[in-house]
């Protein structure tokens, strides 16, 4: 397995994500460069501990630092509008049909 390289520093990188589909934003998570930055910081001290004990604050911790890192990218993400979820919550309801 071949490890990856920083872009920015070329040291070791714990996780590389391609961006939301669409975004072309390819994200590195780097303990040299992102440990200070908020998100990205938190993810970088707890990744390997929740991995092991808590795998849905895992995913919270990477939704977290996926949002901190297209927001630096000039991404934000938006919150489904009511109506939309509300329509997809009558067609999941149970019993309809």
């Amino acid at each position: 397995m071949s490890s990856c390289n920083c872009s920015r520093c070329g040291g070791d990188l714990p996780l590389q994500w391609n961006g939301p589909w669409g975004s072309g934003v390819w994200m590195e998570l780097c303990p040299a460069c992102d440990a200070g930055r908020p998100s990205a910081g938190t993810f970088i001290r707890r990744h390997p501990d929740r991995a092991k004990r808590e795998p849905s604050g895992l995913r919270r911790l990477f939704q977290d630092w996926e949002a901190e890192t297209m927001h630096a990218h000039g991404w934000a993400r938006v919150e489904q509008p009511r109506l939309l979820r509300a329509r997809r919550s009558a067609q999941a309801a149970p019993g309809r049909g």
